[in-house]
């Protein structure tokens, strides 16, 4: 596709940069299955669960770049990071992306 340009390790995604119609594109990847992975796991232990009871803080999901995208451009969550979005992103979280859940909780 292009040509590599830069690599971010905290969210796993690489860019590329192509040539486009006379100017250039960046393309963003991001290798998700470790995210996968790891959101599994957690959920698989029930310590998270644990932690709630003990602190009242639950991590309730991990959110990939390209995921946090599409919810933004798709469902009219301007900013998942908002509290204003809060019930309504656990909700899309729980009916679109469950794989993406560290707890086996639904959001009521």
């Amino acid at each position: 596709m292009g040509e590599f340009f830069d690599w971010n390790p905290d969210r796993g995604t690489w860019y590329e940069v192509s040539d486009h119609n006379g100017g250039i594109a960046i393309h963003t990847k991001q290798d998700v299955q470790p995210v996968l992975d790891h959101a599994k796991a957690i959920r698989n232990s029930g310590l998270n669960e644990r932690k709630m009871r003990k602190t009242g803080f639950l991590h309730y999901a991990t959110i990939p770049a390209h995921v946090e995208l599409e919810i933004m451009q798709n469902y009219g969550v301007k900013s998942i990071y908002k509290k204003d979005f809060q019930d309504k992103l656990l909700k899309i979280i729980d009916q679109e992306y469950p794989y993406l859940k560290c707890t086996d909780m639904k959001h009521q």
